[in-house]
């Protein structure tokens, strides 16, 4: 079996489906947009253009995940405010 995209897992499982379905964050529910974002770049241009022409919808995936602009921002008013 040929795959185009590179997004294909070489492991290939009724087991692999299965985890397949707790591998998103459709739960959190202020980041389902810029996944479903993110999914549809990397359907366009594949997992290695995930760094290249998806960098910005990522970036943006991933401070909605993690908020490490917003962490930096709030220590540094911190250390503004009680240096």
């Amino acid at each position: 079996m040929t795959c185009v995209n590179d997004y294909y897992s070489y492991f290939h499982s009724p087991f692999a489906d299965y985890l397949g379905l707790f591998a998103h964050s459709q739960h959190i529910h202020r980041c389902r947009e810029l996944e479903l974002n993110v999914l549809d770049c990397t359907d366009v241009y594949g997992r290695k253009g995930l760094k290249k022409q998806c960098a910005t919808e990522y970036e943006d995936f991933l401070e909605c995940l993690y908020n490490k602009k917003q962490h930096a921002r709030v220590a540094a008013m911190q250390q503004e405010r009680f240096p």
